[in-house]
């Protein structure tokens, strides 16, 4: 078995300790999170007592918990920033929007003639807030 799965379930076992040593789980449950303890460290050949064994799997001082908490905010991240409509997708406009966006790209490209370089891309930014066509992102 590869180090990193030892690694986990260590983790695991330490996880479950931790909410024996903690009083996350109520008193009549305790025996059960022992016998799991248990369980998972036999069927995975990870001896939980043994020092060595700890020094060398630990992920300590970070912790299952910790890792996993990471992780979802990880996703949350994500998940907000996919959630918002990405260049090259499909999306309904109204004919407003599609004229204001284009108002705003037109207005973009004066701005550039003049050599108004900032108002150009603030102009193209706010086309794009509208309509995330590829060609304002490219005039931008």
């Amino acid at each position: 078995m590869a180090d990193s799965q030892r690694k986990l379930v260590l983790a695991i076992i330490e996880f479950l300790q931790d909410s024996i040593a903690n009083k996350t789980v109520a008193s009549a449950s305790i025996e059960s999170l022992e016998v799991a303890i248990d369980c998972i460290g036999d069927a995975f050949g990870v001896d939980h007592t043994d020092d060595q064994v700890k020094q060398q799997l630990s992920i300590k001082p970070a912790s299952l918990r910790t890792v996993f908490d990471v992780y979802l905010k990880t996703q949350e991240r994500l998940a907000s920033t996919t959630a918002a409509p990405q260049p090259g997708m499909s999306m309904t406009l109204t004919e407003e929007q599609k004229a204001k966006a284009e108002e705003l790209k037109a207005a973009g490209n004066k701005a550039l003639g003049a050599q108004s370089y900032d108002e150009a891309i603030k102009l193209y930014t706010q086309a794009i807030e509208i309509n995330p066509n590829h060609i304002y992102y490219a005039n931008r």
